[in-house]
């Protein structure tokens, strides 16, 4: 599991939060608290470490169960929200299969398109996007309204890759939704086992040839 706050990594010592830049505009706007302004070398940054973390994930080798098809999913989750309800879900025993890797961030607000094409990009078959519940619940205020307001592009934005929708889920579970967090996990990983590989890497790497 790895914390993205805006170019920060999770280690043992986390430093104080105000420390965090959590970033919800581009070049020149406010973190999402309001307390730092994000130039584009920091949000350049904060992209580019991101994709990093996403590239080092176990999830991008082949899933194999007695050679059948297991397909790998990202979870790109809000930390006050959907991650509060995933560790529950995992501290409870709920009954989920272990195809969900998860990227932690501050805020969904935080989550750009290159971050979910690039999972696909180094392997994944599916990605999962969930944070707080609008109106309201966003511990920045509106950080789930950007995602509200960006999601519906990057869905067009995967058809046009020719990935198909049910590849891509995107939504709100809140911390004392853990329940319907597993759920998720076992329907979403239960349809994506049903298209197959996506194999995107290796399209990529026979184009290149």
């Amino acid at each position: 599991m790895t914390v993205v706050g805006g170019g920060y990594e999770e280690t043992k010592t986390r430093p104080a939060s105000s420390d965090l830049i959590r970033a919800g505009h581009h070049s020149g706007g406010f973190s999402l608290d309001g307390r730092k302004p994000v130039t584009r070398f920091v949000y350049d940054a904060i992209v580019t470490q991101a994709c990093k973390h996403v590239k080092q994930m176990e999830v991008f080798q082949p899933m194999t169960n007695n050679g059948k098809f297991e397909p790998r999913i990202v979870g790109f989750l809000c930390n006050w929200c959907t991650y509060t309800a995933a560790d529950t879900a995992g501290v409870s025993r709920m009954e989920q299969p272990p195809n969900v890797d998860i990227i932690r961030f501050m805020c969904t607000g935080r989550i750009e398109p290159a971050f979910i094409l690039k999972a696909f990009a180094e392997g994944a078959d599916g990605v999962i996007i969930s944070g707080c519940h609008p109106p309201g619940d966003c511990h920045y205020t509106n950080g789930n309204y950007k995602t509200f307001r960006r999601m519906p592009l990057v869905e067009a934005l995967l058809q046009q890759y020719g990935i198909e929708a049910g590849r891509f889920h995107w939504g709100w579970i809140s911390g004392a939704e853990a329940p319907k967090w597993a759920e998720l996990v076992r329907s979403f990983t239960e349809q994506v086992r049903g298209l197959g590989p996506l194999n995107w890497k290796q399209q990529f790497a026979s184009k290149e040839d």
